[in-house]
């Protein structure tokens, strides 16, 4: 079925009659009880900051271990300086990266990197860092550590970090959440990081390019790949 719209932004069936159905709100329920002539949907979707982080990682336990000071306080100043940049990259693995959204709907990209420190400790742990300045100064930061400590027997469910910038980028509060799948410790035979899943949940602005019919539910399509059902036709339009 086709669909289009009038000078009053109403839905036009093939046909040039004005839909007749209810409006959906946003968890899918109808807004009213009443049928009433539908409108279309925005046609656009405003930008949405990115806010959290799904990260599942396993960690390599005979992965090489560094002494690098304060490594177990999680509150410690760790930010790595342009200075270390090199030495921090020889010493620690890569953890993936993904393009991430500020509220202004400028994209940027979080990469990660993991070093295992505590030289000399039973329990070594992990700390995990993300790249502020890929082209930092001798005094500037280049990598920033999240606030926590990832030992063997005790990793967090979910770590808050606060005025994250990447660049010019500024994301503010983003939340990693690990998951059901977490952060696990099993041997690899290359001792690399294994990502598991990587997910984020922000979007930058979208553009409507298509409506679609499902079970008598009108779908609205974004650029950026979101779809939302905003409306449900009448029985009767639903069969045609």
């Amino acid at each position: 079925m086709q669909f289009s719209t009038d000078a009053q932004n109403f839905l036009i069936g093939p046909a040039g009659e004005r839909l007749v159905g209810y409006r959906l709100n946003g968890a899918g329920l109808r807004a009213r009880h009443v049928a009433e002539a539908l409108a279309g949907p925005p046609l656009s979707l405003p930008p949405a900051r990115t806010r959290t982080i799904a990260y599942a990682v396993n960690l390599p336990p005979d992965a090489p271990q560094h002494d690098w000071p304060d490594a177990a306080d999680a509150h410690a100043p760790l930010d790595v300086m342009g200075c270390d940049a090199g030495a921090f990259f020889d010493a620690s693995l890569p953890g993936g990266s993904i393009g991430v959204w500020t509220a202004l709907g400028a994209p940027a990209r979080l990469t990660f990197r993991w070093l295992k420190a505590g030289v000399g400790r039973a329990d070594s742990l992990w700390r995990l860092f993300y790249l502020v300045n890929r082209r930092a100064g001798f005094a500037e930061t280049a990598w920033a550590a999240v606030p926590a400590v990832y030992a063997r027997a005790d990793c967090p469910k979910a770590v808050t970090m606060t005025d994250v910038a990447i660049h010019d980028a500024r994301l503010g509060e983003v939340t990693i959440e690990h998951g059901v799948m977490g952060v696990t410790h099993f041997r690899d035979a290359f001792s690399t990081v294994k990502i598991k899943r990587l997910a984020q949940d922000g979007a930058p602005k979208a553009d409507l390019i298509d409506l679609w019919l499902s079970d008598g539910r009108l779908h609205a399509v974004y650029s950026d790949g979101r779809s939302t059902a905003f409306a449900e036709l009448e029985d009767a339009m639903a069969a045609a």
